[in-house]
């Protein structure tokens, strides 16, 4: 029965992901003395080149190696349909700018791409600091879909920018893209799965009848890699301790390794918000939070094959 609730939607969702319809403020076009008739490729052409002046880029020494590169860029994205996707954060960090709203320097690969530095989407400079934008975009990595005559993007290939906004501002951002695209976005479900740590703390008590200051000196013994805990099975290979202890207790490690991944229970993905081309009803099942908040019922790997995830970090 709980199948059926949600097998309407295998029918109607897309077979990628259709990015958002992007809907340019007018007083841009007016701004940049354009027709509000052209394409989205000739407003971002426009806009990257005010930039250029804006920053002082065409009297480089070295013009022509950022006209070149910015020639490249906007040629693949274009080519991979990404367009839309580079106006989309375009515009929700400019309504930052606008509005001063503290916004990071940018992270990781979107950092390589040119565009996004004259967008003022990030701070740095990718041909100063020879970074390569064919980190955040690959021609040979990126992947369309054809259906009914439709284009998709395999949204797990698609290009990702990871956006740091200041953290007591998120809520007017967040409110600023429901404005923007109604009935289209929604904070996205996050899965909390029982780690290791937990899953021998808790048997260690319950079946191998261990206080709770042993089964907390237990958990110290499993290594913690980079914030993430390491799997039980792993955790043997790594502390000599924690595997003689095992060996000792066969009976609590086994179920300890049979429940762990276990999902626990659910919560909201901290930075998350799906944006989607059609309504989130017609293509994914939804529930609200606590604070009447509209939440999607798939986590951030399913809901990224039918929407664009948009990452508002703290």
């Amino acid at each position: 029965m709980f199948a059926d609730k949600f097998s309407k939607y295998d029918k109607c969702a897309p077979a990628g992901v259709l990015l958002p319809k992007i809907k340019v403020d007018k007083k841009f076009y007016k701004k940049l003395k354009l027709s509000p008739d052209i394409d989205n490729l000739q407003f971002l052409k426009k806009l990257c080149w005010e930039s250029i002046k804006e920053m002082g880029i065409n009297k480089y020494p070295n013009k022509d190696v950022y006209y070149d590169r910015a020639g490249v860029e906007l040629s693949v994205l274009n080519e991979l349909g990404f367009i839309d996707y580079i106006l989309l954060n375009w515009d929700i960090l400019n309504y930052c700018h606008e509005n001063d709203i503290p916004t990071g320097p940018g992270r990781g690969s979107a950092a390589g791409s040119l565009i996004l530095y004259l967008l003022n989407v990030t701070k740095v400079d990718p041909i100063k600091y020879n970074l390569f934008f064919e980190r955040f975009v690959s021609k040979s990595r990126a992947r369309q879909i054809e259906k009914d005559g439709i284009t998709y993007l395999d949204g797990s290939l698609l290009a990702d920018v990871d956006n740091d906004i200041a953290y007591d501002r998120r809520t007017e951002v967040i409110e600023y893209i429901k404005s923007k695209h109604p009935g289209r976005t929604c904070r996205i479900l996050n899965l909390v799965s029982l780690s290791g740590k937990l899953c021998i703390k808790e048997t260690g008590k319950i079946v191998g009848l261990y206080t709770e200051q042993e089964v907390n000196e237990l958990s110290d013994l499993i290594p913690v890699k980079f914030g993430k805990v390491s799997p039980l099975y792993d955790a043997r290979q790594e502390s000599e301790l924690f595997d003689e202890w095992c060996e000792d207790n066969p009976k609590v490690y086994e179920i300890a390794r049979k429940i762990e991944g276990v999902i626990k229970n659910t919560g909201v993905h901290a930075s998350g918000i799906a944006i989607s081309h059609d309504l989130l009803t017609d293509i994914c099942p939804l529930q609200k939070t606590k604070e009447g908040e509209l939440i999607s019922c798939y986590d951030m790997n399913w809901i990224a094959e039918l929407t664009v995830k948009f990452d508002i970090l703290g």
